[in-house]
């Protein structure tokens, strides 16, 4: 399965009626989901909508301050530095549908190379730091966070304000500081992969 997989299959695990991506680029993932309403955003777009899509060409940010709406399913492939991630996620629990999903790419990058906080051009991936986010997820017991282990890393979250998943799933919530977390480095993350990302290889395991 790669992200277009798991996205599909929440989609249609849930009956969503309607899809958020944030950060489509090009619409490699965006356009072969089927969904009934889907809303992209992105801050350089160079695509355009067909029917039942509408396109944001706006920062997350903006498009949280002046267009939020519900949504059942959102992916998340924006700015992947850890501050703004974070905030994408945290935005998008204020939004989303009780019993809706957000899922997540680039959640564990294997080299250190594509972990750097910012984009610097060296390396053809950038996964920057989504893994911090998605550690920093983990320390709330109200939230059920895995990773799948493929298509370098696909993160899925499930609750917020919701009955706790992660109590019936046995997951035990993570207890570093936010300030603990942004002074991690990749060796931190390359030690503790499992633990920090909840690893998982199908959605039979959620």
């Amino acid at each position: 399965m790669n992200r277009i997989d798991i996205i599909q299959w929440f989609v249609n695990f849930l009956g969503a009626k309607t899809y958020l991506e944030i950060g489509v680029r090009n619409g490699e993932s965006f356009f072969p989901i089927q969904c009934r309403n889907k809303i992209g955003v992105d801050i350089d777009l160079t695509v355009l909508p067909s029917e039942g899509e509408t396109l944001f060409n706006m920062s997350s940010d903006d498009f949280f301050r002046y267009y939020p709406l519900r949504f059942d399913v959102a992916f998340i492939d924006g700015d992947h530095t850890y501050k703004q991630s974070l905030r994408d996620v945290e935005n998008c629990l204020n939004w989303m549908n009780p019993g809706g999903v957000i899922i997540l790419h680039d959640c564990n990058p294997t080299q250190a190379e594509w972990a750097t906080p910012e984009y610097v051009g060296a390396s053809p991936y950038w996964c920057g730091e989504v893994w911090k986010t998605i550690l920093t997820l983990r320390t709330d017991p109200s939230l059920s966070v895995h990773v799948f282990d493929t298509d370098f890393g696909v993160g899925v979250v499930m609750g917020g304000g919701q009955v706790s998943l992660s109590y019936y799933k046995g997951q035990v919530p993570l207890s570093y500081s936010r300030g603990q977390i942004n002074l991690m480095t990749y060796k931190d993350l390359d030690k503790n992969r499992d633990a920090f990302l909840n690893l998982v290889k199908d959605t039979r395991e959620i």
